[in-house]
């Protein structure tokens, strides 16, 4: 795990570097520092669910990146404990954005009953708390609603089924 943390932390610092990432992205590189991005690369492999959801938490700020969506995927459809999948689907969620809804959706495709169920809570318990909420998660899902991945695109028509 060690070589592939240093790797993806060296494409996540070069995505910043070298294509003038996302402030988002750029920002937590600064917060967490490398470091950060190493302990929750690593961390995402932990035995410890407390530690694997606290990694999802601290990687949903680099949602869009690939090498951080792959992680990222795995722990929402985390088969050790669903308290992994919230943490990571309500982080992903709070950006109030395209990327992290993305990969929440996209989740569904692969998720167990009781792990989808966990999505939809987090979804649901983010994303519908206002009317302004509950606007936004529409207006995402209409753009949504159109992306190349099936998975994503049913998912995003469905919920816009179940709003309109």
């Amino acid at each position: 795990m060690k070589v592939v943390a240093e790797d993806v932390v060296h494409r996540l610092v070069g995505r910043i570097d070298h294509r003038g990432s996302s402030d988002v992205v750029e920002s937590n590189v600064r917060a967490g520092g490398v470091g950060g991005v190493r302990s929750f690369l690593q961390g995402a492999d932990s035995p410890s669910w407390a530690v694997r959801a606290a990694a999802g938490r601290g990687l949903a700020g680099f949602a869009g990146v690939p090498e951080a969506d792959g992680v990222l995927r795995r722990l929402l459809v985390d088969g050790g404990d669903t308290f992994v999948t919230q943490e990571t689907a309500e982080a992903l969620l709070e950006r109030r954005d395209a990327r992290g809804l993305r990969l929440v959706l996209g989740a569904f495709a692969g998720a167990d009953d009781d792990t989808a169920d966990q999505l939809s809570d987090a979804l649901f318990g983010v994303c519908c708390r206002t009317r302004e909420d509950a606007e936004r998660f529409a207006a995402l899902c209409a753009v949504l609603a159109e992306d190349p991945d099936g998975a994503v695109r049913g998912e995003a028509r469905w919920f816009l089924g179940r709003l309109g």
